[in-house]
Order: structure tokens, then sequence, then C-alpha cells
């Protein structure tokens, strides 16, 4: 008779490479908090997920760094999702199918080693300059940045859909509030609900208003995610 249970079903942090060395630690204090799920993505194995080190295929020291991750992880039974943006140098082209299929390579290593749940980052792709249609062979390919997304997150689904009990998650350009988003962001953001469906939108949300507004939007069942995102200034401190 189990008399105390979490009823949310995911619950957890993002965690990038500041604290990464201390994971054993970190890991040990989630399972006491009862959190069950970790967003690895940023600067994680020096950039190989993302900014200037996505197209560099994994190193057979990464590996041996992953697998022991996953090993300690699971030892707690916290899952962790990698979650991959290319970005920086080079540039990643949105229609190139060499381009796509490095990431897809990276997720077959993954899988391989035991990883199940994989995502796709957009967001501070406007930190860096990159919000729009970089490559000229992307601006004849696409009308817009959203499209574009779709696109590449449509390639993506189609090959994590051929491993079986993999999943895939994405973190749009712009995810919240959704009352303060400017009529460009809504227009992404209408275009980006386009993505087959059982590929899961994070969306951060405050207000009940909001929660349903972007819930209708993105025209996907709304899933309640508990994210500690307490590094980041802007958070709300409420």
């Amino acid at each position: 008779s189990i008399a105390d249970f979490p009823e949310l079903p995911i619950r957890g942090i993002a965690m990038g490479l500041q604290w990464f060395a201390a994971y054993p630690k970190a890991l040990r204090r989630m399972a006491d908090w009862k959190m069950n799920f970790i967003h690895n993505g940023g600067s994680f194995l020096s950039g190989k997920l993302g900014k200037n080190g996505w197209s560099q295929p994994f190193t057979e020291a990464d590996i041996d760094v992953l697998k022991k991750y996953l090993t300690a992880c699971r030892a707690y039974f916290i899952e962790p999702m990698l979650s991959f943006g290319p970005r920086g140098t080079p540039l990643f082209s949105y229609s190139s199918t060499e381009d796509i299929g490095k990431i897809n390579d990276k997720i077959t290593t993954l899988y391989q080693i035991g990883y199940r749940l994989f995502a796709l980052n957009f967001d501070d792709l406007q930190n860096i300059g990159q919000e729009g249609l970089n490559s000229e062979a992307d601006r004849q390919a696409f009308s817009s940045v959203a499209e574009a997304h779709v696109h590449f997150a449509t390639e993506v689904h189609k090959h994590v859909q051929s491993l079986s009990g993999a999943s895939l998650r994405l973190l749009p350009l712009w995810y919240g509030p959704f009352e303060q988003n400017l009529p460009k962001q809504l227009e992404y953001l209408q275009t980006l609900a386009k993505v087959p469906g059982d590929v899961g939108i994070t969306y951060c949300e405050a207000r009940d208003a909001g929660l349903a507004a972007s819930t209708e939007f993105l025209k996907r069942s709304t899933l309640p995610l508990v994210w500690d995102n307490f590094f980041a200034s802007f958070s709300d401190k409420g």
C-alpha cells in the first residue's frame, strides 16, 4: 500500500556542464527530492549536442562518459534526456540531409548506449543572431524559420520512430508566457504545431489562462512538468 506518491509524472531540472562534474552528488539530492528527470543540453560534452560541436562525432572518451552517466542516473531511477541544439559554427542548415543525418547518427549512438529520451532545442538562437534562415539553401527551401524547424523536427522524428521505445520532444524558439507573445512569435508557434502529434513541446507557463491558450494553440494535450531552471536570472521568483 503506497500512501505517498507524486502526482506529476515528470519532475526534474535542466542541467548544464557548469555542474555536470558534480552529478553524483546532484543525483543523490534529486532522488531525495523524488525527481526523476534531467534535461541535458547546451554546453554538455563540450558542445557536442549544440553550439560549435554539433557536427563532431562522439569520441570513445565521450561514449565512456555517456555510459557512466546513464548508469548513475538509472541507479537513482532518474531518466536523462539529451537535447540537440545545433548552432554556431559550422552553420547548421535545416534543409541539409547531411546535417540532419549527423544529428540522427548521434541519436543512434546514444540509443545503442541505452538512452531513450531525445529532444531538439531552438531556444536562445536569437542570442547569437541565428534565429532566422541563415543559409542561402534554407532561404530557398523555406518561407520561414518555423517551417525550417518543422522540417528538421519531422525528419528527426522519423528516425526516432524507428528506434523502439525512443521519444522526441522540442523546445521552441519562444516558449512563454503565452500572453506576452508578439504576432511574429504567435505565427511561429502556430506553424511549429504542425510537427507530428506525438512530438512533445515543452512550454513554460505560470498562469491558467496562458496554459489553456498555449495548449489549444500548440494542439497538444497538457502534461504537467516540474522543471527547476534555478540558474536563470529571469525565472519567476514567486
